[in-house]
């Protein structure tokens, strides 16, 4: 994606009509995340803890920036870091911005979070209309200000840190996913889980996927593990991950609400684990989920131990659930890089599962 601050520059004309250029810097890593950066200490370290997670490159990029901190035009050394200018107005200021599908402005000194569009406005107006009605259980922070003409929306900048990995920060994880319960408590429809198989195979079908492998092989692991009669559709998140939960002191704090829909509860729950595979391409957390023993299987067996009830009938720790996800996720998604991981994360299950896990 091509660095681009019209969106930023507009929206600051919009605030007022006094603008002036004013100098950041540019880490672009040639992916799907642009971040701007002011060189100043508390930006500097802003951005290595929303850069930071799993995986080589996030792990780099983090203890780079945490280095130039305490010098930080040394930050323009970096690799893949640039100077650029950027037209602001006296009533926007802000630390870092996140430029994505939306755009986040970061203001540590007013604590505030600006979030605009840079593709597609429906995405800002859902959120708005999703965190008015959020039951008073999901922690997000708090509305200042909102706009669905424009649109944009304006809330409180939390100090806290992004979980780096939904294994090693499960107890963040999972008390995010038991705010997310009172969401997926009333479920709008009860699936027979063969229809849920049978709308996989058709659309593999469809798509000319279906003998490919390992998809011929993974529809047919299902039948060899268990499953359970039914799974709920209700409202989910729908991008729920590691990366969209902020804990500050005692306190998880739920993100980035554009993508709620109705969908399969399940696709919350595993979902975490499917992106931190993308990042790592360690695919034992689903492997030992399915087995039903070591760190995964302890981390299945704590949600349903607090959750099951939501996600299916009757409630267990289903050994084909975390392969079911993955094999709804790749029927429907087109081919990206994140495709292209979820086959290969199946590929490696229908290698590693044991015999004595399929009976």
């Amino acid at each position: 994606m091509t660095a681009d601050f019209s969106h930023i520059e507009l929206f600051a004309r919009v605030l007022s009509d006094e603008t002036r250029v004013q100098p950041f810097y540019l880490l672009d890593p040639k992916g799907y995340h642009q971040y701007l950066f002011r060189p100043t200490q508390r930006a500097v370290r802003l951005l290595a803890e929303v850069i930071s997670g799993e995986g080589r490159k996030r792990r780099l990029g983090n203890y780079a920036l945490r280095g130039c901190a305490y010098a930080p035009p040394t930050a323009r050394l970096l690799p893949l870091v640039s100077r650029v200018s950027v037209t602001l107005s006296a009533e926007l200021s802000f630390d870092v911005a996140i430029l994505s599908n939306r755009i986040r402005l970061l203001d540590l000194e007013a604590g505030r979070v600006y979030a605009l569009p840079r593709e597609e406005s429906a995405g800002i107006v859902d959120e708005i209309r999703t965190r008015e009605r959020l039951p008073p259980e999901v922690q997000t922070p708090r509305l200042y200000e909102t706009d669905t003409d424009y649109p944009y929306f304006v809330e409180e900048f939390v100090q806290g840190r992004r979980p780096r990995s939904p294994v090693d920060d499960w107890a963040a994880v999972h008390e995010a996913l038991k705010q997310l319960k009172h969401i997926h408590d009333d479920p709008s429809a009860v699936v027979p889980v063969e229809d849920v198989v049978r709308d996989i195979e058709q659309r593999l079908e469809t798509r000319g996927l279906h003998q490919e492998e390992p998809f011929q092989a993974a529809v047919s692991l299902l039948d060899e593990l268990a499953l359970p009669e039914s799974v709920y559709r209700s409202d989910i998140h729908g991008d729920f991950h590691a990366r969209n939960v902020l804990v500050s002191d005692s306190t998880a704090y739920v993100l980035d609400w554009e993508a709620f829909k109705t969908d399969y509860v399940f696709r919350d729950v595993f979902k975490p684990f499917a992106i931190a595979y993308h990042d790592t391409h360690d695919a034992s957390t689903f492997a030992e989920m399915i087995r039903g023993e070591g760190r995964g299987g302890r981390i299945y067996e704590s949600y349903i131990s607090s959750c099951a009830e939501s996600m299916c009938d009757p409630p267990h720790q289903y050994s084909g659930l975390p392969l079911l996800y993955l094999l709804v996720d790749v029927s429907r998604k087109d081919r990206s890089d994140l495709w292209y991981s979820y086959r290969e994360l199946i590929g490696k299950l229908v290698d590693q599962v044991p015999e004595r896990t399929r009976s």
